[in-house]
């Protein structure tokens, strides 16, 4: 599991694929270490399947580059732990979804998001899955850069 976001803008729209993936290490008490071949923070989680009765090892990794270079990160994860790219689960912020709504997408292009674009070019494949998270929109429909820019590097206002 990848958690895209901006480690240096912790708390922010930008942020909330990694705030899911924390919200799951603390839910499970789970420690965050550095791995520096990955440039990224990771943790491990074992679970059992109630279905097959099969253990499964989840790696739950935030990278640590910028999210529009972040790419190189999961793409050195993949690699080192062989995982096939339809296990690959990449969670990120959607500003075409309503505030707080899921989705998710098992192919296709980035839809404009620059780290899943990232993850797409280093990897050289669409064929992994996205859970697309909702941040909403800024309260005027304005697609200019530094509008589109400060809404999803704001944080989360206390209603939200």
């Amino acid at each position: 599991l990848v958690g895209l976001g901006n480690i240096t803008y912790p708390n922010t729209r930008h942020n909330v694929g990694m705030m899911v993936l924390e919200h799951i290490a603390h839910s499970y008490h789970l420690n965050w270490s550095t791995n520096k071949q990955w440039n990224s923070e990771t943790t491990q989680l074992s679970i059992e399947s109630v279905i097959d009765n099969k253990g499964y090892e989840i790696t739950l990794l935030k990278p640590k580059k910028a999210m529009n270079i972040s790419g190189s990160c999961v793409m050195k994860a993949v690699k080192d732990l062989s995982i096939p790219l339809n296990n690959l689960y990449v969670f990120h912020d959607d500003m075409q979804r309503d505030l707080g709504k899921l989705s998710l997408k098992k192919t296709g292009s980035a839809n404009g998001h620059n780290g899943v674009k990232s993850v797409i070019d280093h990897v050289r494949n669409q064929q992994f899955n996205r859970v697309r998270i909702g941040i909403g929109r800024p309260i005027m429909d304005d697609r200019s850069h530094h509008i589109v820019s400060d809404y999803v590097l704001g944080k989360f206002t206390r209603e939200e």
